[in-house]
């Protein structure tokens, strides 16, 4: 199997390994000979010498192409990248003499590789398993603002159907991305629900936080508590119109603390300037935000209203509120599904500060137990149905779906 994507992150360069790793590491424990294509073009790697670097890593051979150093964001250099990523990857099956691929499953971002696999899945007879992380390029006119009629919108737009028409399977992290799907193509296509897990093995051996930040956090408040990205999507603004509203309903028991970092941070943070009930927090390394998280006694999430939320979320960030057994009060107008169906926690609708400081003064008064209780059962359920085990089967079924139609074909 070749999996392919531009952002493949492993714990042994990164504070925040990506899910493509951990599924390659369940990949490789079930039998299955993954070679992992990613670039260099990351904000953790360090430049790459010659064609590529070539490592087994868990079981699976990890092969980073060499590639410019970008930031994340929208910028040039970026959107470059892309370009540079696709060029060297049609020539790595030459120059890396790799194995003839079954399977080439590629992850988005970016989009497009799904035309490179086209070619491969041609070229070689392999079955073409398309993951989709982001709705693009919905999401730079849903949440951006970028104009539908702009050339490189469109562009996208034909690349996106051009993956959908020739992928033999679909997966989403978003449960509802068969709908939108159906809004692009005119054909039938299988489709599977896959969505963010958590390994617990790399949470074995959880770091504290560093000392300097730890003495941030007030000891003696109840702590609202937010960790991830500051980005357009989030609407991370609106808290500070909530912590206003505590202040203004004289809840000074009560402190959000927001710890991450990104492009929307500092405008954040210039809006918050002069109240003492909102903190902010540096970036910290993946196993350190989960012992942020435990000292909260409420976390958040939001995200903008947007038309593209109705095909469902699936965010990084729930995996580590839900390992950290924590009620979860979530803004958007979307079907949460697990948050509302497991019970460890709520939703309240999109852009309202007003009803997500009604909510944590409500949570404020629960008792201790009743949280906690609510925090269990995220947790009970996130290590049961969402580990990579458990989701790496799912993947596999499809695998040996497709083999076994291929044989079909074949005879």
């Amino acid at each position: 199997m070749w999996f392919i994507t531009k952002y493949f992150e492993v714990p042994q360069d990164s504070f925040f390994p990506t899910r493509h790793y951990f599924f390659s590491k369940y990949f490789a424990r079930k039998g299955i000979e993954v070679d992992a294509i990613t670039s260099a073009s990351s904000i953790t790697y360090k430049k790459v010498k010659g064609f590529a670097w070539v490592r087994i890593i868990d079981g699976f051979r990890y092969i980073v192409l060499r590639g410019p150093k970008i930031r994340l964001g929208a910028n040039l250099k970026r959107i470059l990248s892309w370009f540079i990523f696709e060029w060297r990857l049609n020539r790595a099956p030459r120059k890396l003499n790799l194995q003839k691929p079954d399977i080439i499953l590629v992850s988005s971002l970016s989009l497009l590789t799904a035309l490179t696999a086209i070619r491969f899945k041609r070229k070689y007879g392999a079955k073409f398993v398309f993951e989709v992380r982001d709705i693009w390029p919905m999401s730079l006119v849903d949440i951006v603002g970028i104009s539908p009629k702009n050339p490189a919108v469109k562009f996208l737009a034909w690349v996106e159907k051009k993956a959908y028409e020739n992928a033999d399977y679909i997966v989403g992290t978003m449960p509802r991305l068969d709908l939108h799907i159906k809004e692009v193509i005119d054909k039938p296509f299988r489709f599977k629900h896959i969505g963010q897990g958590v390994d617990p093995e790399f949470f074995d051996n959880l770091e504290p936080l560093p000392l300097q930040i730890e003495n941030m956090i007030p000891k003696d408040k109840f702590i609202v508590g937010f960790a991830g990205g500051f980005n357009l999507a989030y609407k991370l603004e609106q808290f500070v119109d909530v912590a206003r509203i505590l202040k203004d309903r004289g809840m000074n028991d009560i402190v959000l603390a927001f710890m991450g970092d990104g492009p929307e941070k500092e405008k954040v943070m210039e809006k918050a300037k002069g109240l003492d009930n909102m903190i902010f927090l540096p970036r910290v390394t993946k196993k350190q935000v989960i012992s942020f998280l435990t000292k909260c006694d409420v976390l958040v999430n939001s995200f903008r209203d947007r038309q593209i939320y109705k095909y469902g979320i699936s965010p990084n960030k729930w995996i580590d509120y839900l390992y950290s057994a924590r009620p979860i009060i979530m803004s958007c107008s979307c079907d949460t599904d697990i948050i509302v169906e497991v019970g460890c926690g709520e939703l309240v609708p999109a852009e309202r500060p007003d009803l997500i400081a009604e909510k944590i003064i409500e949570y404020y008064h629960k008792p201790k137990e009743e949280l906690e209780e609510m925090g269990k059962r995220g947790r009970e359920y996130l290590l049961k149905h969402m580990n990579y085990d458990v989701l790496s089967d799912k993947y596999i079924s499809i695998f040996n779906e497709l083999m076994q139609q291929q044989d079909e074909q074949a005879n």
